[in-house]
C-alpha cells in the first residue's frame, strides 16, 4: 500500500468515526507501523484535514467529506483515465446549463473539471461530495437533494430523494455505474438505482461515464439498457460492447485507448450528430 493509499484509508476512517480515533485503531486500518502512522498523521495535519489528538487523531470539521474523496481519488488506479473522462463529459455543457450529478468518484472528477472551468451551471446532485466540491464556486448554483445518507458514498436515497428529483427537470445527467458490458450499465445497489433511473426520467439526456476498470466487472442490479442511454464516455470499451452500444443509438465517447480489452478506433465510426437542442 502506497502512502496515498494509507492516508485515505486513515481519512476514511476519522471521516465515518467523526470524534477521536485511538492511534492502535488507525494503524490496525492502516496496516503499518507506530512510527509510519505518526509521519502521515503529521502530514495530513499539515494539509489541514486532520488534528491531532491526545493519543489519536480526529478529522477536521468540514473538511472531512473532500479530504476523503480527494486522497482516494489520488489512490485511484485510473486517475488519468477519469481526468480524461471528466473533460469529454464536461465538454458537452454550455453556460447556463441545468445538470444532475449522480454518484462517485468519477461524478466528483466531473465537478472538479466543472470548478476548473468555471461553468456557469445548476448543479443538482444527491452526492454531497459533489456539492461540497462546487459549493463555493461562486459561478455554479448547487441543489443537494436530500434523503437518507448512505456511508459508503456520502450520497442521499430513498423516498424524500426521489420526490425531490420529482419536481425537478434538467437538461442532461451525468451517472456513473459499477458495471459495464454489452447489455448495458450496471449496480452494486438497488437504492441507486432507484435514485438514478428517477435523475434519468427528469432529463433531456442521459450520459453514463465510466472508466474501463467497470469493463466487464459483476454488478447484481441493472441500472440502463443502452437503448436508454444517449450518450457513454469511456476511456476504453471492447468491441463487443461499442457495436451494442452504438446498434441501440448510444453516442459513445472513447477518450483513449489504455487497458488490455481490445478498442475500436473512433476514427473507424461514422461521426453521429449531436443531440437536439431541448
Amino acid at each position: 500500500m502506497n502512502p496515498d493509499q494509507r492516508r485515505a484509508r486513515i481519512l476514511d476512517l476519522l471521516a465515518l468515526k467523526r470524534g477521536s480515533v485511538s492511534m492502535a485503531q488507525i494503524m490496525t486500518v492502516a496496516g503499518a507501523s507506530e512510527a509510519t502512522v505518526r509521519r502521515d498523521l503529521t502530514r495530513l495535519a499539515q494539509d489541514g484535514h486532520i488534528e491531532r489528538t491526545r493519543g489519536g487523531a480526529r478529522i477536521r470539521s468540514g473538511r472531512g467529506l473532500l479530504a476523503v474523496v480527494a486522497h482516494q481519488r489520488r489512490a485511484r488506479e485510473h486517475a488519468r483515465e477519469m481526468r480524461e473522462i471528466a473533460a469529454a463529459a464536461v465538454d458537452m455543457l454550455s453556460d447556463g446549463d441545468t445538470v444532475f450529478l449522480g454518484y462517485g468518484y468519477t461524478m466528483f472528477a466531473l465537478a472538479e473539471e466543472i470548478a476548473r472551468r468555471k461553468r456557469r451551471i445548476l448543479v443538482a446532485t444527491p452526492a454531497v461530495m459533489t456539492a461540497e466540491m462546487l459549493a463555493d464556486e461562486e459561478f455554479c448554483e448547487v441543489i443537494l437533494i436530500g434523503g437518507l445518507l448512505v456511508r459508503s458514498h456520502f450520497g442521499a436515497i430513498g423516498p424524500h430523494a426521489l420526490a425531490a428529483i420529482s419536481a425537478f427537470r434538467t437538461q442532461i445527467a451525468f451517472l456513473s455505474c459499477d458495471a459495464l458490458n454489452a447489455t448495458g450499465a450496471w449496480s452494486r445497489s438497488a437504492h441507486d438505482v432507484e435514485v438514478c433511473q428517477a435523475m434519468a426520467r427528469q432529463t433531456d439526456r442521459t450520459v453514463v461515464a465510466s472508466d474501463h476498470s467497470k469493463v466487464h466487472a459483476f454488478a447484481p442490479y441493472r441500472l440502463f439498457g443502452w437503448a436508454d442511454v444517449d450518450d457513454l464516455v469511456v476511456d476504453m470499451l471492447p468491441d463487443k460492447c461499442l457495436e451494442a452500444a452504438t446498434a441501440l443509438g448510444t453516442r459513445v465517447h472513447i477518450t483513449s485507448h489504455s487497458g488490455d480489452a481490445p478498442t475500436r478506433d473512433s476514427q473507424d465510426r461514422p461521426e453521429l450528430p449531436p443531440p437536439p437542442a431541448p
